[in-house]
C-alpha cells in the first residue's frame, strides 16, 4: 500500500479548516458550533483558498434551502448547513434538489421504505447528490429495500432507520444486495471474534469496512491493526468510535503512521482558538474530525495507482458525507431533547 501523503496537505487542509471555522462561527453566532464543524470539514477539502468566498456561496445555499424546505423537512433546522456544504462541494442548487428528494421520497413508499425522518431525508439527498441532482431510477431504490431486509435478517434488532443513509450509499453501487450483505456479515462476526463489542456501532463499522475490497477476516485484521495502533499512543477505542476506526481502516497506510497522524490532527484540532468557539473541541469530535481531515488529504494529495484504492476512497469520502450529515442530525436531536427537558 502506498505512504501516507506529506503532512503538508494535511495541514494546509487543517488551515483551511480553521479559517473557515472562524468565519462560520462568526456569521452563524446562533448556530450550535458543533454543526458548524462538521460543515466546515466538508468545507476544507474543496480546494478553495478564499474562505470569504466560500462562506459567501454556502450562506447562498444555506437560504436557498431553507426557503426550499416545508415544515416537515429538516431543512428549518441547522443540519441544512451540513446539506448546503455538500451541494457546494457538488455544484447542485438548493430548489432543484430539494424537489428531487422530495419526488425520492415519495417514491420510497412503492418500495417499501420508510420516510419521515431526518434518517430517511439524508438517504435520499444522497441518493440525489450520487445522481447530480435528480431523482434515482426505481432499481436503486430497490436495491435499497434488498440490502435493507438482508441487514434486518441478520440483525432484525439493530437495523433501523438509522442504517438508512448507509444503505443509500451502497445502493448506488450495482453490488448484488445478498453478495454485498453475506460480506458485511462475515466482517461483523469476524470483528466479533477480535472481541469487538457487539451492537449498533460494530454494524455501522461492518457496512463501512464493506466499501473496501477485503472483507471478512481481512477486514476484521486491518480494523485491529489500526485500534491497536491507536490504543498504543493514548487513544481510547470504545464503541463510539468504531466508525472512525474503520474509515481509517480504508485508507492506504501503515497503521501505525496513521494512527500518529490521527492524533497529530486532533491535537491540532484542539487547539484551535477563534474566541467564539465556546467549549472548545472535544476529543470524541477531533478524532472523527481529524479522521475526515486524513480521508480529504488522500483523496487530493495522494498519487494512487490502484484502483481498487481510488474507488475505495471515493466510497470512503460518500460514507464520510453520510456519517458527518447523521452526526448532525443526531446533535440537532439531542440539543432540542434538552431543551424541551429544561422547559417542561
Amino acid at each position: 500500500m502506498n505512504d501516507l501523503p506529506a503532512t503538508t496537505t494535511h495541514d494546509e487542509l487543517l488551515g483551511r479548516l480553521a479559517s473557515l471555522l472562524t468565519r462560520l462561527r462568526a456569521q452563524y453566532r446562533s448556530t450550535g458550533p458543533d454543526v458548524l464543524r462538521l460543515t466546515a470539514l466538508s468545507l476544507a477539502s474543496l480546494g478553495d483558498d478564499d474562505p470569504e468566498r466560500t462562506i459567501e456561496r454556502l450562506d447562498e445555499l444555506v437560504r436557498g434551502l431553507k426557503k426550499a424546505g416545508r415544515w416537515t423537512e429538516p431543512l428549518g433546522t441547522s443540519l441544512r448547513f451540513a446539506l448546503a456544504a455538500m451541494l457546494l462541494r457538488h455544484g447542485l442548487e438548493p430548489e432543484v434538489t430539494a424537489e428531487a428528494v422530495r419526488e425520492t421520497l415519495e417514491r420510497f413508499k412503492q418500495h417499501g421504505l420508510k420516510r419521515g425522518t431526518s434518517y430517511t431525508y439524508l438517504a435520499a439527498f444522497h441518493l440525489v447528490l450520487f445522481h447530480k441532482g435528480a431523482a434515482p431510477p426505481d432499481e436503486v431504490l430497490e436495491r435499497m429495500r434488498q440490502i435493507l431486509d438482508c441487514w434486518k435478517q441478520d440483525h432484525r434488532w439493530l437495523t433501523g432507520v438509522d442504517d438508512y443513509p448507509m444503505a443509500a450509499v451502497h445502493a448506488v453501487r450495482r453490488l448484488d444486495p445478498g453478495d454485498l450483505s453475506a460480506r458485511v456479515e462475515a466482517t461483523y462476526q469476524a470483528l466479533r471474534r477480535a472481541r469487538f463489542g457487539q451492537g449498533d456501532q460494530l454494524q455501522l463499522a461492518s457496512h463501512l469496512l464493506a466499501m473496501g475490497e477485503p472483507s471478512g477476516e481481512d477486514a476484521a485484521a486491518r480494523f485491529t491493526a489500526i485500534a491497536q495502533a491507536l490504543r498504543a499512543i493514548g487513544i481510547s477505542v470504545g464503541r463510539s468510535r468504531y466508525d472512525e476506526v474503520a474509515l481509517l481502516t480504508l485508507v492506504p497506510g501503515d497503521p501505525n503512521q496513521l494512527a500518529a497522524e490521527a492524533l497529530r490532527l486532533s491535537d491540532a484540532l484542539r487547539a484551535i482558538k477563534t474566541g467564539l468557539l465556546s467549549g472548545g473541541i472535544t476529543k470524541e469530535l477531533a478524532l472523527s474530525m481529524a479522521t475526515g481531515l486524513i480521508l480529504s488529504g488522500q483523496a487530493v494529495g495522494a498519487s494512487l495507482d490502484d484502483a481498487a484504492d481510488i474507488s475505495t476512497l471515493a466510497l470512503a469520502q460518500a460514507a464520510l458525507q453520510a456519517q458527518q450529515a447523521a452526526v448532525a442530525a443526531a446533535m440537532i436531536s439531542m440539543s432540542a431533547a434538552a431543551g424541551a427537558a429544561a422547559t417542561s
